[in-house]
């Protein structure tokens, strides 16, 4: 008999880490920890979560208005916070004429950056990316970013930028090291930001908490699938005696490649298994 190689091919389109309960805790209004299992939507701006507590398989849904922080362990954090946060429009064509910040008073999750003396968070919604300081444990503010037109005398409408976020970090986060020069040239991005943090933390108290690290998922995973078949087939034909092939257990091997591409995972299933024999 000839082994007969049997491919099956499966590519499935999902958000990574959408099926998967990982290990975290959630906090709620009455300050009680909870260790639990979270399903991991690797969150922009979360107003809910999934959860199942140890021991149970009852799936439950943290909301903003029950829980005040939650986590999984190893990949991020969020903690709820009532913010002045602004919803400046970011576009060239709808930038307006004023520079000050438009603030709306809003509950929201935070993202931690960095969780020390002076804590970093953010917040992303769309085209909407703001971050947020607290130092103490103090109320948590926006650190100001607003793009926004001035008119040249030419008559032009130019584009300007209010980076008052960096005079709120010479004025509240700085060392007495710190040189001016150094706080002029911070960018508002996460790189620049978690790096300032961090080293304002460990400027001051000599040590920091470590940041919530998002777990690097690999590109390509393979994994190896082996198992048996129990199986029976009856061939009928009019012209010839029918055929049995009765009860085998059937060795099967199989090898799943898996790739990651960004928020896209596709899957490929390949299955090797011998032809069955007659009884």
């Amino acid at each position: 008999m000839t082994m007969k190689i049997v491919i099956f091919v499966l590519f499935s389109v999902s958000a990574l880490g959408q099926t998967s309960f990982e290990k975290g805790y959630f906090i709620d209004n009455h300050d009680q920890r909870s260790e639990c299992q979270i399903k991991n939507v690797d969150w922009k701006n979360p107003v809910e979560f999934l959860y199942r507590t140890e021991g149970e398989n009852e799936i439950k849904r943290g909301t903003l208005a029950l829980i005040k922080e939650f986590g999984i362990y190893g990949y991020s954090r969020f903690k709820r916070a009532n913010i002045k946060i602004d919803r400046s429009e970011t576009s060239v064509d709808a930038l307006t004429y004023d520079r000050n910040p438009v603030w709306s008073q809003e509950t929201r999750f935070l993202k931690v950056l960095v969780d020390a003396k002076a804590s970093l968070y953010s917040y992303n919604e769309d085209n909407l990316e703001r971050y947020f300081y607290s130092v103490n444990d103090t109320l948590i503010h926006q650190l100001v970013y607003k793009k926004y037109l001035v008119q040249s005398p030419q008559d032009i409408a130019m584009v300007k930028t209010n980076s008052e976020f960096r005079q709120q970090l010479w004025a509240n986060v700085k060392c007495s090291n710190t040189k001016l020069s150094v706080v002029e040239k911070i960018d508002y991005n996460p790189k620049d930001l978690t790096k300032y943090f961090r080293e304002y933390n460990n400027c001051e108290v000599g040590s920091i908490a470590a940041p919530e690290v998002k777990v690097k998922r690999d590109a390509f995973n393979i994994r190896i699938t082996p198992g048996l078949n129990l199986s029976s087939v009856q061939l009928t034909n009019p012209s010839l005696p029918t055929i049995n092939f009765q009860n085998a257990i059937n060795p099967r091997l199989g090898v799943e490649f898996e790739f990651h591409f960004a928020f896209v995972c596709f899957r490929v299933f390949a299955l090797k298994k011998p032809a069955q024999k007659s009884g």
